[in-house]
């Protein structure tokens, strides 16, 4: 019966709500490792289907300045567009400055700079995460490369010059 209402909600677009059913019928039956599988297929299937709408809520959190809600919706992004590198630095920028957990931002933040290697703010965004976080030996290449890609960036400069005093 459950998996009759998970195809009928996957059939009417409802892939959050198909996603539950399998995730409950996946409890009842824990040895059944391809309902498992099915139930976490249809997860990710459903995150993606509501990308869109968290990137859309973490841009209003962003603006509104809660960064809390920006992160967790940031991080949402993240987990279905892995390849995205302006979602991992929306994620690091809300995490630093929610004060949520650096080592975690920094992660995010590095993800968005090797996505995309000349986005001047993903490094300069790594390197203010690795200074906040204590690791300010970290941060002095992230802002070389910051200058190679900006040579008149006044903040990169008297940043990496307070760092290398």
């Amino acid at each position: 019966l459950l998996m009759a209402d998970a195809a009928v909600a996957e059939k009417k677009g409802n892939l959050a709500g198909a996603a539950e059913v399998l995730r409950i019928a996946a409890a009842w039956r824990p040895d059944d490792q391809e309902l498992a599988r099915k139930a976490d297929e249809m997860g990710r299937r459903a995150l993606a289907q509501k990308a869109p709408a968290y990137e859309k809520r973490a841009r209003y959190a962003e603006r509104s300045e809660n960064w809390e809600e920006a992160a967790l919706c940031w991080m949402k992004v993240c987990e279905v567009r892995p390849d995205d590198g302006a979602a991992a630095l929306g994620a690091a920028r809300a995490l630093a400055r929610s004060g949520g957990d650096l080592r975690e931002a920094a992660l995010y933040a590095k993800r968005a700079t090797e996505l995309d290697r000349k986005n001047a703010d993903a490094h300069r965004e790594l390197a203010e995460i690795y200074v906040a976080a204590g690791m300010t030996a970290s941060a002095g290449p992230s802002l070389r490369t910051v200058l190679r890609l900006v040579p008149d960036d006044p903040r990169a400069s008297e940043f990496l010059a307070e760092i290398t005093r």
